[in-house]
């Protein structure tokens, strides 16, 4: 896969702006962070835009043979003079080569270029400039040669190439696997390879041969562990610039794990410290006066663990376990109070530099260290209650361990196994909630959720006044599987009040999903629930609630807060809700950069939830989105494919990029609109009322029809509101006799956060006055809505790509048009082509005039750059 074209597309442009204007670059990156695939598409870009490309490869064990790179690359002759030194011939050679002014010379590796090469390039830039496309890796400066340093040469930019997102890593393991693959194995490589695409690829491939993945009814799905000793070999590159103290240093913190910085200095010294941070093996992540480290990539850290056992693991092993710190930290790491129990259970007290505020996340390398963090406190939690349930099988030890499997392998046979082992207890109460996790293992583990309902129905009536708990449980599954229950009144009593939360909850969730927002919060606002489950669940469905009541600016700050809240505490049972509820914001207010960044870190730890399953499929359909609209169309569909369809109660939100089909005639326009109004009356028979509008709105929006939205409108009745209202207001306007009608909601909704919604009627009158002849009046409406787009932060290319017009520009024009969008002022287009600046200035009026845009930067998102 020619991923630097699909992964790296701005830094690709950036870079290729910076080299066409005449500044060098200097591409910075670990090894595998896919810098040559970068390189490859700026010189096929290069070639594309009429310039030429020399390319020298520096190599480690020829650094010590003076101009020998250059020699390779035809760049180091014998001179010619006798009175010419071999550096100058070289210096004259280069000259030659770049004298036409459109030449890039291209340096791989830079940190290995031997001395007289490099000085022999940068003589050859003193004395006439030319751009230079380098690439370097982090490491230690005193391993930095000062004959050899990218920044001397100017002007000049040094670029950070960024680790790849979940959803990239899911793009790039469905090209190498070739099919499908279980969003579980993409956030379990992820999280193991940091995102750095020579990783993931090796990683995918080593399981795939030895066995570790595995093809499945079409979807390829993992083994428990993912580590393969064929992967030494390539980890072993990202360690080569390390001295031999500083690959003992590595391997001390890999069997240390994620510690404070304090005991990482005793365990191996700042020096090391400071050279693996330069190599970008560490992470760091602050928190108050606090600071924790660990290693990064984990790979790194799995080469270290997985070492065949000898003296000198011995040793280092033995050196950590003698550290105090890292020990008592290790036993004093907090563990989430196993909530599954009626009765609390007694937790070990913080440690001193542990202060659960909500971390700034902003970063790959801050997240990055709280996701290690995050998997070494739940492996700890695993292997303590195993041991506590293996003693002493119980429901109070079962529920426990039950929790600790759902959120990391969740594997059914040894749940089943756990189950069917546990022996029953006395206590009706222990009973009740060993029987909601069974259901919980069967709805959301084996996918049984029928049979977990008829266990729960079952085991009612044997739990005396816990039966309540276990009917509203089969309640909310029933809503999460099937349909909105009918709800009678909630009990008024029950054991210590933690059934009549239950209940209250199931009926929160109903409200929601029957579009009555504003009864929900009404309810949740009275509502008193003090079992922490609950207490997580009651701040989910705020809001929840507040986004479908149209408060979108303010159910993304609500539930952001508590996202990073619940990341700082290092719970992932209370993540894919707030995760869900943000990235849903975040889509309709057409931040879709942000959609990006939060989505991947919701996913990237590779552990589940137990207790919010439920909106897991939500953050999947999410991803789908975000790779269709980045043109990443297998990883959408194999994304769409695997999101259940019955988790309406969960996908509220389904937007639309403004073009009414991928369908190219009108047949298949048709039938695409036919197919999701089926799946909203579907919905609607079924209790859904926000989830079938929604739906609803995407058919109209396909191909609109009065008939259809009346039926809407008179189903969901004259009492809608917020998001649901605004969606029906918009499909009305869309067939109203005015054509301009939907138009003049647009602003309003721009405003109030559904950037969305707003751009979905932009796009149905600007289709309207096309058809109608009247494509100017279309021009100048999308020419003011990307100035409400803009205005209102929001992506405007993103979400006004599909209403482009279909304009066929000539070769010419094309030309212009990608030169204009690669950032190039006119005189320089003229000069590149040949033109005069007057016929560079008319093709632009022609391209800007065809693409239906306004103003020249407006073309990058018109062709889809």
């Amino acid at each position: 896969m020619p991923y630097a074209g699909l992964f790296f597309a701005e830094l690709r442009d950036e870079a290729l702006r910076n080299l066409m204007s005449g500044a060098s670059v200097d591409l910075i990156g670990q090894r595998g962070s896919g810098r040559s695939s970068i390189v490859r598409a700026l010189a096929a870009a290069l070639v594309e835009h009429g310039w030429d490309t020399l390319r020298v490869r520096a190599v480690a064990l020829l650094k010590n043979r003076p101009l020998e790179a250059l020699a390779v690359a035809d760049l180091a002759r014998p001179p010619e003079r006798r009175d010419e030194s071999a550096v100058s011939a070289a210096v004259r050679r280069i000259e030659q080569a770049v004298r036409d002014g459109r030449t890039v010379l291209i340096v791989d590796d830079v940190d290995d270029l031997d001395a007289a090469s490099a000085g022999a390039i940068i003589a050859a830039h003193a004395r006439g400039p030319f751009p230079i496309l380098t690439t370097s890796r982090p490491r230690p400066e005193r391993l930095h040669d000062a004959a050899v340093r990218p920044s001397e040469v100017q002007p000049g930019v040094q670029l950070q190439i960024p680790s790849l997102g979940y959803v990239d890593v899911h793009a790039l393991l469905s090209d190498v696997l070739g099919g499908r693959v279980n969003p579980d194995v993409v956030a379990r490589v992820n999280a193991a390879t940091g995102g750095l695409p020579g990783l993931v690829v090796a990683m995918a491939q080593a399981a795939r041969s030895s066995g570790r993945v595995r093809l499945q009814d079409g979807v390829w799905t993992a083994s428990s562990e993912l580590w393969s000793p064929s992967l030494n070999r390539v980890v072993w590159p990202l360690v080569t610039d390390l001295d031999p103290a500083g690959v003992d240093a590595l391997h001390l913190l890999s069997l240390a794990g994620a510690i404070p910085v304090p005991a990482a200095v005793e365990l191996v010294g700042w020096d090391a410290l400071e050279d693996l941070d330069a190599c970008g093996l560490l992470r760091f992540v602050a928190d108050g006066d606090l600071v924790v480290v660990g290693v990064y990539p984990l790979l790194v850290e799995h080469r270290y663990r997985y070492l065949p056992l000898g003296a000198c693991g011995l040793r280092f092993h033995d050196r950590v376990q003698e550290l105090g710190e890292a020990a008592s930290r290790a036993a004093a790491l907090p563990v989430a109070q196993p909530h599954a129990h009626p009765q609390p259970v007694p937790e070990p007290e913080l440690p001193g530099w542990f202060d659960p505020t909500p971390l700034v996340t902003n970063d790959d390398h801050t997240d990055t260290a709280v996701d290690r963090l995050m998997r070494d406190k739940w492996h700890r939690q695993y292997v303590a209650r195993k041991l506590d349930w293996e003693r002493s099988p119980s429901p109070r030890t079962a529920m426990p361990y039950l929790r600790s499997l759902a959120i990391g392998t969740a594997d059914f046979a040894i749940m089943d196994d756990v189950i069917a082992r546990t022996p029953p207890s006395g206590e009706d109460g222990e009973m009740a909630y060993l029987h909601q996790w069974h259901a919980r293992v069967l709805a959301h583990v084996a996918d049984k959720p029928d049979a977990a309902r008829a266990l729960l129905l079952q085991a009612a009536p044997q739990v005396g006044p816990w039966a309540d708990m276990l009917r509203a449980f089969e309640g909310h599954l029933s809503l999460v599987f099937d349909r909105v229950p009918r709800l009678g009144p909630p009990p008024e009593t029950g054991p210590e009040n933690r059934t009549r939360q239950f209940a209250e909850a199931l009926r929160c969730e109903a409200l929601i999903a029957a579009a009555r927002p504003a009864d929900a919060l009404a309810l949740l606002a009275d509502a008193r629930w003090t079992d922490p489950d609950m207490v997580i669940m009651n701040h989910v469905l705020v809001g929840l609630a507040r986004f479908i009541d149209g408060d979108v600016r303010g159910a993304l700050a609500w539930s952001r807060q508590h996202f990073e809240r619940a990341r700082a505490e290092l719970d992932p049972d209370a993540i894919p809700g707030h995760a869900y509820v943000a990235v849903s914001a975040l889509l309709l207010l057409g931040r879709m950069r942000e959609v990006r960044e939060l989505l991947g870190i919701a996913v990237s730890s590779g552990l589940s939830s137990a207790l919010q399953p439920q909106f897991i499929p939500g953050l999947i359909a999410t991803a789908a989105v975000v790779a269709h609209g980045e043109g990443l169309t297998a990883a959408a569909d194999t994304l769409s494919a695997l999101t259940p369809t019955t988790t309406a109660s969960s996908c509220f939100v389904t937007t639309s990029d403004g073009t009414p089909s991928s369908a190219d005639d009108d047949v298949a326009v048709q039938g695409e609109a036919d197919r999701v109004w089926a799946s909203s009356l579907d919905l609607l028979e079924r209790g859904f009322i926000a989830s079938a509008v929604f739906q609803a709105g995407v058919s109209i929006d396909i191909a609109p029809d009065p008939r259809r939205v009346a039926e809407i409108r008179s189903a969901v009745g004259p009492d809608a509101c917020g998001l649901v209202e605004a969606t029906l207001r918009v499909a009305e306007a869309s067939v109203a006799d005015d054509p301009l009608a939907a138009a003049r909601l647009a602003p309003g909704l721009v405003d109030a956060g559904i950037a969305a919604l707003g751009i979905r009627a932009v796009g149905a009158t600007v289709r309207r006055l096309r058809a109608n002849g009247r494509s100017a009046e279309a021009t100048e409406l999308l020419c003011e809505a990307r100035r409400w787009l803009e205005q209102a932060g929001a992506d405007r290319d993103g979400l006004l790509g599909g209403l482009a017009p279909d304009v066929r520009l000539t070769p010419r024009e094309l030309e212009v048009g990608r030169l204009v969008a690669e950032g190039l002022a006119n005189p320089d287009i003229a000069k590149g082509l040949g033109l005069t600046v007057k016929t560079v200035e008319n093709h632009l009026n022609r391209v800007l005039r065809k693409l239906g845009v306004c103003h020249r930067d407006d073309i990058a998102g018109a062709l889809g750059l």
